[in-house]
């Protein structure tokens, strides 16, 4: 099984509504240069995260915490792979409005040392 793995630290920057939607099936993906896009994190290698786990951590003010996304290639290896770009789409209102940025993060392997990957 060939994947690409994610380790993310965030924190909140706004309130959570009743009203506000977020999963990690909507809302996370990943593009690679080769063409290949991932529409959801691998389930059983990934932390789960949606409104009810961001409404758990401003209630008791946990700060940041870490999450792991991992992804399954299908149609690349991840030897083929030069450049990945982890997507995290804005959680949306009640109205379907962005409540922020969509954040996009761009991880260039061809930069890493050889062997390290």
């Amino acid at each position: 099984m060939e994947i690409i793995n994610f380790q993310v630290r965030f924190e909140l920057n706004k309130e959570v509504d009743d009203d506000s939607t977020f999963n990690n099936e909507e809302n996370i993906y990943l593009s690679t240069d080769t063409g290949e896009v991932i529409q959801q994190p691998f389930q059983f290698l990934s932390s789960v995260v949606n409104m009810s786990i961001l409404k758990n951590t401003q209630e008791y003010n946990n700060g940041s915490y870490l999450r792991q996304f991992t992804f399954r290639l299908k149609e690349s290896t991840a030897q083929d792979i030069k450049k990945a770009t982890l997507i995290i789409d804005s959680p949306v209102d009640g109205s379907g409005e962005p409540l922020g940025e969509h954040l996009e993060i761009e991880v260039d392997f061809s930069k890493s040392k050889k062997g390290c990957y």
